[in-house]
C-alpha cells in the first residue's frame, strides 16, 4: 500500500473515530445525513419513517375497515419509486433493520413492503387523529415506548407511520413523505432526535458509500 493510501485510510480513521466521539458528546445537535448512515450501520437504534409519496386525488373514506385499499389515499407511482430506492439504498449501505412495524394504512403497509419486504402491523401507528379518542393516550404511550426501546437483534428497528404520530409523541413533524428521522434509544424509557435523511439524498449517499476514493462518506 502507497504512503498516500496510508495517509487517506488514517486520515479516515481519525475523523471516523472523531464522529464517534462526536455522536456521543453532543446532545442537541442534528447529525448529517451521511452521519446517520454510519450511526445505522453500527445498528441499535430506531427510525421513524413517514410513509413515501402518495396520490393525492384519493381520500380516505373508511377509517374502520383499514384492509380496504379502495377506501383509501395510497402511494403513487413516484411513492412507490421512492420506496424501491430506499430499499436499494440501505441494501448497498449494509444498514439492517431487524424490525419492521408499520400502520394498517394501505399507503404505509405498501411503504414497508417495497422498501423492508413487509412489517408487523402496529395499531398504536394508525394515523392518530382517526382513531377513537380514548385509544390516543395510549398509543402515544406505545409509540414513545417503542422510541425509547433498544434493537435487541443488533440491528434497527424502523416504524412506518404518519406525520400526526411523531408530532404527537415527539414535538417533530416529518414533513416530507418517506423522510427517516433517526433516535437513540437511551434505555430508561427515553430517547435522543439524532436527525433525518430525506428521501432525496439517498442516491448521494449510496453514491458516496460505493466511491472508491471514500472511506467512510471522507473522499479524496
Amino acid at each position: 500500500m502507497s504512503k498516500i493510501n496510508n495517509l487517506k485510510w488514517a486520515t479516515a480513521a481519525a475523523l471516523a473515530a472523531g464522529l464517534a466521539m462526536g455522536v456521543a458528546k453532543t446532545a442537541n445537535a442534528e447529525l448529517t445525513s451521511a452521519e446517520l448512515v454510519r450511526v445505522l450501520q453500527t445498528g441499535g437504534h430506531v427510525v421513524y419513517m413517514r410513509h413515501t409519496l402518495t396520490d393525492r386525488s384519493q381520500e380516505d373514506l373508511d377509517h374502520a375497515n383499514l384492509d380496504n385499499c379502495a377506501t383509501q389515499r395510497n402511494l403513487s407511482e413516484e411513492g412507490r419509486q421512492q420506496a424501491r430506492v430506499i430499499a436499494q439504498a440501505t441494501r448497498q449501505l449494509r444498514i439492517q433493520f431487524d424490525s419492521v412495524m408499520t400502520s394498517p394504512y394501505c399507503r404505509a403497509k405498501e411503504t414497508a413492503s417495497l422498501a423492508f419486504g413487509g412489517g408487523q402491523l402496529t395499531p398504536s401507528l394508525r394515523y392518530l387523529s382517526h382513531q377513537p379518542e380514548n385509544e390516543q393516550p395510549y398509543s402515544r404511550q406505545e409509540i414513545r415506548r417503542m422510541l425509547s426501546t433498544p434493537p435487541s437483534n443488533g440491528g434497527n428497528t424502523i416504524l412506518v407511520s404518519h406525520t400526526e404520530n411523531l408530532k404527537q409523541t415527539a414535538g417533530i413533524w416529518p414533513k416530507n413523505s418517506g423522510v427517516m428521522h433517526v433516535f437513540e434509544p437511551q434505555g430508561d424509557g427515553s430517547f435522543r432526535h439524532l436527525g433525518k435523511i430525506d428521501p432525496g439524498e439517498w442516491t448521494t449517499l449510496t453514491q458516496l458509500g460505493n466511491d472508491e476514493t471514500c472511506i467512510w462518506f471522507v473522499c479524496w
